[in-house]
């Protein structure tokens, strides 16, 4: 009994042991492509996130840190973060807080450059609830002003109006779709409460 007890401390103690190790290299390479996100880094990151089945067993899911760094990436229309923004969401790597920043960030690419949000919706075979949430989460500022709201909405389905791109006419044309319904259910339920500016 008492060799076993100590074989176990043992097993643990190494676990402990290399468990950092493992969590630096991966770190390292977020790290690696969030510093510098070029063709090299994102080929990189992309082949082990693709080894990844979901947020428990992946030791390459983002920390906190690394999201806020991919936000940014993906706010100045980088389309290497977008890609590992949509690859991690695929993948069920994001959750909570995180999923949200990150879905703020894709539904802003909506207004800013509509042709690279459609094209990596095509990519990913974005669907669903999925689909939408990219598209209707808004901009934190908006959350107790339904008439930033609904100018925000209005702006992404002109934007989005813009794409010629006819391999993406089914993307722009569902996700016009689905912002006319939320901005229709914003001016029903809210008829009357806040006059936009």
């Amino acid at each position: 009994m008492k060799k076993s007890f100590s074989l176990y401390r043992f097993a643990t103690a190494l676990v402990l042991l290399l468990s950092p190790l493992v969590v630096t290299a991966n770190e390292s390479d977020w790290a690696k492509f969030l510093n510098s996100p070029t063709e090299t880094t994102h080929k990189t990151l992309l082949q082990d996130l693709k080894k990844c089945k979901n947020v428990t067993r992946c030791k390459e899911a983002p920390s906190s840190e690394a999201v806020v760094k991919l936000v940014k990436l993906v706010e100045t229309k980088n389309s290497y973060a977008v890609d590992v923004a949509f690859l991690s969401r695929h993948l069920h790597l994001l959750d909570g807080g995180n999923l949200e920043d990150v879905n703020r960030a894709l539904g802003r690419l909506a207004e800013s450059d509509p042709t690279l949000l459609l094209s990596h919706l095509k990519k990913y075979r974005v669907s669903g609830r999925s689909f939408d949430s990219t598209l209707v989460m808004l901009p934190l500022e908006t959350v107790d002003d339904v008439g930033a709201k609904r100018r925000t909405m209005q702006k992404r389905i002109d934007s989005l109006s813009t794409v010629s791109d006819q391999s993406l006419a089914r993307e722009r044309d569902n996700a016009i779709l689905v912002l006319k319904r939320k901005l229709a259910k914003l001016q029903s339920e809210n008829k009357g409460t806040q006059p936009d500016k």
